[in-house]
């Protein structure tokens, strides 16, 4: 493995750049004048996940991540089940998609099964499971779902299906209450 000496320039009074061995740019540090909020990289022990985090002098300081003119901002999983947003405060631990445009468009949640091959028909396009605590050890549990999949994946004749369902019987079987084809 290759050792790579960071070199930090100032760019003017505005930047400072952390750059490769061959002079690319890996990180840019940009200045704020009247900055009192700062990021925190924190590493981690065994077991534990290292951390991003906002930090300052205002009470409240959230993290912004944004990506470059039509580029994406992806979090990757890797192997495990996928991002996971939780917060200690009651109905605190959500996700808003704001569309901040002045036109009539709002935005969108978009479920995709981005398989590599062509789809098949059943394939999943998305599911949605609503969970709550029992009362027993507590164990979590799946009370009701909102399950989209392709019906007929035949190209221009295209059929998709959505269920809302709800459990019953302890969480061992499933009732259709809508089904739309």
């Amino acid at each position: 493995m290759a050792i790579i000496t960071p070199i930090v320039k100032a760019k003017g009074t505005t930047e400072l750049t952390l750059q490769d061995d061959n002079g690319a740019e890996t990180l840019v540090l940009k200045e704020t004048a009247s900055a009192v909020n700062e990021i925190a990289i924190t590493n981690a022990a065994t077991g534990n996940a290292p951390t991003i985090s906002s930090q300052g002098n205002d009470t409240n300081v959230g993290l912004d991540i944004k990506g470059k003119g039509t580029g994406q901002v992806k979090i990757d999983t890797g192997t495990s089940e996928g991002a996971l947003i939780t917060s200690a405060t009651a109905n605190k631990g959500k996700l808003t998609i704001e569309d901040t445009n002045n036109g009539s468009s709002a935005g969108s949640l978009v479920l995709k099964n981005a398989r590599t091959n062509d789809g098949a028909d059943s394939d999943s396009a998305g599911s949605i499971k609503f969970m709550a605590m029992n009362d027993g050890a507590p164990d979590p549990h799946t009370f009701a779902n909102i399950l989209a999949s392709a019906v007929d994946v035949t190209d221009g004749d295209e059929i998709g299906k959505l269920q809302l369902q709800v459990v019953s019987n302890g969480g061992a079987s499933t009732t259709d209450g809508v089904v739309l084809t």
